[in-house]
């Protein structure tokens, strides 16, 4: 956020059904960070998100969370060969930080548009488990 980004984080904006509200998040979401851990792995709703986000062929981002986590499984296949940024801690913040801004390349970051003040131009969806 204090790099201009919308966020949309789950346990923040959940209300009514949480399937409703996560469907409509991936939707509308511009990239999606995908906070790798085995917490999220065994999470039912980070797999219903995860799976969504493939389908719809929405961009996203992996984002390691976990020392010596290895995704496998449903989550190992969807990173298939993507790189992911280490937020684990092996490298100073800013390293990984600075590696995804690029990524993003702006989107999902707020804009002036038109006369409009702060219109987004998409979601980050952030998961995290």
């Amino acid at each position: 956020q204090a790099e201009g980004y919308k966020l949309w984080v789950d346990w923040e904006q959940m209300g009514g059904s949480t399937l409703q509200a996560m469907a409509e998040a991936v939707e509308n979401a511009a990239v999606v960070l995908v906070c790798m851990s085995e917490k999220y792995k065994q999470s039912p709703n980070c797999r219903t998100e995860a799976e969504y986000t493939f389908q719809l062929r929405k961009d996203y981002i992996p984002l390691m969370m976990q020392k010596r986590f290895r995704p496998d499984g449903w989550l190992g296949a969807i990173l298939g060969a993507k790189l992911f940024f280490d937020f684990t801690g092996k490298y100073p913040y800013e390293k990984p930080m600075q590696g995804l801004l690029k990524e993003l390349r702006g989107r999902g970051k707020t804009a002036q548009i038109s006369g409009t003040k702060n219109a987004s131009v998409g979601k980050l969806l952030v998961k995290q488990s």
